[in-house]
């Protein structure tokens, strides 16, 4: 192979050469342009005759490799409709206990010592509050959110989409609802969007220097150094509720 090798011409050597690195593709590449790269160009490039590829190979190679993309990803079983309805249902009510909890205790820290007092509080009771729904429940509960103020509480990138279809129906002046997505190993999982509503919120997520004054953003600062959750208004989308829970039927407890 080497002698052949060094007997090419050096433009069809470079070509021999591509044709045999492993191929590599961005999501946006054509595989079909791809293929004709990879293997076409090089045989032409080296002289090979074309009718080494025989017209069955060729043909069965360009529309494999041309097949949209939408072909060939499994998507998931849409779920019985008696399963996503009490996901629905379930969802909503653990949601609900979930922000009840929150809130109320929120509003109690901030009477007796303010919105410093009241974040402070949050940093520390904020986890164990919504871990107690989740075990009372026997479900798994996060709030996430693309702007996060803890890290840990980031979106993450497969659920993202679910998170732009509540900005979408936002911004066309309609009110996202929940939705249900199967999960894995027999579960479903519930989404349900966090809109801020109240002005209360913006003394922690709104304008620094105006909703914010500089006691708290101070606090901010020291409590949450990455804090990406400060420059929203009213009506805007602050993140989700994700509560993933076994798959049941309506009848089942």
């Amino acid at each position: 192979m080497g002698r052949f090798m060094g007997s090419l011409p050096r433009k069809a050597r470079s070509a021999s050469q591509s044709a045999h690195r492993p191929l590599t593709l961005s999501t946006k590449t054509p595989l079909c342009f791809a293929f004709f790269e990879a293997f076409v160009v090089p045989c032409f490039a080296m002289r090979c005759p074309i009718h080494s590829f025989t017209p069955v190979l060729l043909t069965a190679l360009m529309l494999t490799a041309c097949k949209p993309a939408s072909e060939t990803r499994a998507t998931a079983p849409p779920l019985p409709p008696e399963v996503q309805a009490a996901a629905l249902e379930r969802g909503k009510a653990i949601a609900g206990q979930a922000f009840a909890l929150l809130s109320t205790n929120l509003a109690r820290a901030i009477g007796e010592g303010g919105v410093t007092n009241a974040l402070a509080y949050c940093s520390e009771r904020a986890y164990p509050l919504t871990a107690l729904v989740a075990d009372t429940n026997q479900v798994r509960l996060q709030r996430l959110t693309h702007r996060p103020r803890n890290p840990s509480n980031e979106v993450r990138s497969a659920e993202l989409g679910i998170l732009r279809e509540f900005q979408l129906e936002l911004g066309r002046g309609g009110q996202p609802g929940p939705v249900v997505r199967a999960g894995a190993d027999s579960t479903v999982v519930f989404y349900s969007p966090i809109v801020l509503t109240s002005p209360l919120c913006l003394q922690c997520h709104g304008a620094v220097g105006t909703d914010i004054q500089p006691a708290t953003a101070a606090l901010l600062a020291t409590l949450y150094p990455q804090d990406q959750a400060t420059g929203f208004k009213l009506g805007d989308l602050r993140g989700l509720w994700r509560i993933e829970m076994p798959a049941r039927r309506g009848t089942e407890p």
